[in-house]
């Protein structure tokens, strides 16, 4: 049986508005604020890819794998999960407090940048020889292909029916990872 993580009471899978909406009367039902100063609202579509991605690289996840589990094709999730150290350098300075040895901290902390550092230079690597793969890939097999046409679809169907406007009618000229949609869906992978 394919039933989905987050299900209506029939099994169908939850719509982001839903879950936007159970997320803001939960918030509301604690008494707490469902928008800002400005009246713009705290809780979005992506609040739960968000916040999970920045969990995920909290408890030390390779950044990879938070690409894959999330599906993003691009390096957004970079900019979700780049306060994620600062959850180490609370808990360090609270050793501290606690009167821990200052210089242990230290090499401790160190020692996990320095462990970070080459994860992330290794992360680096490995997206680099995918993308040049990819790249290669593309001029091997897409390339020599004789389109009959330079001008893709004026829409794209998603497999749940949506359609999307790409960004320019070009894209059949480019990588496959440069197709996406005015909305930002990367849809050359898809």
């Amino acid at each position: 049986m394919d039933v989905p993580i987050f299900c209506t009471s029939a099994g169908k899978p939850v719509t982001k508005a839903k879950v936007v909406d159970t997320f803001e009367r939960i918030n509301a039902m604690l008494g707490r604020p469902i928008v800002d100063h400005s009246g713009a609202k705290l809780y979005g579509g992506h609040s739960l890819r968000v916040t999970g991605a920045q969990w995920m690289a909290s408890i030390g996840l390779p950044l990879i794998s938070i690409q894959l589990m999330a599906r993003w094709d691009s390096d957004v999730v970079s900019r979700y999960v780049g306060e994620a150290p600062l959850a180490q350098v609370t808990a360090e300075y609270r050793r501290a407090n606690a009167g821990a040895d200052l210089n242990t901290i230290l090499t401790e902390a160190r020692l996990a940048v320095a462990d970070v550092q080459t994860k992330i230079k290794g992360i680096d690597e490995q997206s680099l020889r995918l993308y040049e793969e990819e790249r290669r890939l593309h001029e091997l097999i897409v390339a020599p292909l004789a389109f009959t046409t330079r001008v893709g679809a004026k829409f794209i169907v998603a497999r749940r029916g949506k359609y999307h406007v790409p960004a320019c009618r070009h894209y059949p000229e480019l990588s496959v990872l440069d197709w996406v949609t005015k909305c930002g869906w990367f849809f050359g992978l898809s």
